[in-house]
């Protein structure tokens, strides 16, 4: 395979990177006006709330579907989405701010961990050689999520520790989800298939009495890290610390199932400007308390029947 931009060249045809999330998601803000002591202060008058993309790498603004909060209305004004009108905000009756989420995108470009995927590594290399694996994606993809599944073990304690090697999770046999990615990449890349690791958002549900995502409380969505495969005929995502938690009652549900339950970065870009305020409201004190992410319930019941069938 050939790297060419945007993708790579697979039996001379471009393939783009990575699968395509739907991300179907309401995003609530609150917020509540502060003074520059952060004490919270009652504000009456003019309102202009502007939401724009995230980070400036992605355009986020024609996913979105619906922007709402009590007391305001939408105007058009270019790429940006901006809601303005008058009313009473305090910490009695904070503005809040719900966007609705629609978006079907290829997940982000590959990122530096994986580029260090790229160089060798000789104990991951020898274990490697011990495994029996046949050049085929998905009987491999099986081999090598066993063989991680019987040497790695998960510890939520290593959810926030930096990166490390491949050679360093196989030494010291435990790893957050995030570095269960690791080794099975590697593995893949080294066994000629093109693999990368992946992550931002998943949702936590149950399965079969066990939460999927142990470090994120149920009903709730946290960070985590998964990876992807190309087969040969198309992209998959695999999740090998699904596999591991359910060895034999999931087996390859890990793969490409519950993809409901995993998304992507979601719009940031929000401001919130007390049009009538004082000087303070005015250099972006705009008082956000609260963040929510809210998963539609026809997006977590499909996720739950995928896992669950």
């Amino acid at each position: 395979m050939n790297h060419v931009e945007g993708g790579f060249l697979y039996d001379g045809r471009k393939v783009p990177i990575g699968v395509a999330y739907n991300t179907k998601a309401s995003i609530q803000y609150t917020f509540v006006p502060k003074n520059r002591a952060g004490k919270p202060v009652k504000y009456e008058g003019g309102l202009e709330v502007v939401i724009s993309g995230h980070d400036g790498h992605f355009d986020f603004i024609d996913p979105i579907e619906e922007i709402a909060a009590e007391g305001l209305r939408e105007t058009a004004n270019g790429k940006e989405r901006v809601l303005q009108g008058a009313r009473e905000v305090s910490e009695n009756d904070p503005l809040v701010i719900t966007i609705r989420i629609n978006e079907r995108r290829l997940s982000m470009p590959p990122s530096p961990q994986d580029k260090a995927l790229e160089k060798e590594y000789k104990l991951a290399d020898s274990v490697l050689k011990s495994i029996d694996f046949k050049g085929k994606p998905l009987d491999d993809l099986t081999a090598f999520l066993e063989w991680i599944r019987e040497n790695v073990k998960y510890l939520r304690d290593e959810l926030w520790m930096p990166d490390r090697s491949v050679d360093d999770i196989i030494k010291q046999k435990h790893a957050c989800c995030g570095h269960f990615a690791v080794p099975l990449s590697y593995f893949l890349r080294r066994a000629g298939h093109y693999a990368r690791r992946a992550g931002l958002y998943v949702f936590n549900i149950e399965v079969e009495g066990m939460p999927l995502f142990p470090s994120i409380g149920l009903g709730q969505i946290g960070v985590h890290g998964w990876n992807e495969i190309f087969d040969g005929t198309g992209w998959k995502h695999v999740d090998p610390r699904l596999y591991e938690a359910f060895p034999n009652s999931l087996g390859l549900r890990a793969l490409d199932r519950g993809i409901e339950a995993y998304f992507l970065p979601l719009p940031t870009g929000i401001e919130v400007r007390y049009l009538d305020g004082p000087r303070e409201f005015r250099n972006g004190f705009s008082g956000l308390v609260d963040f929510k992410i809210i998963k539609t319930p026809q997006t977590r019941q499909a996720a739950l029947s995928s896992l669950s069938s």
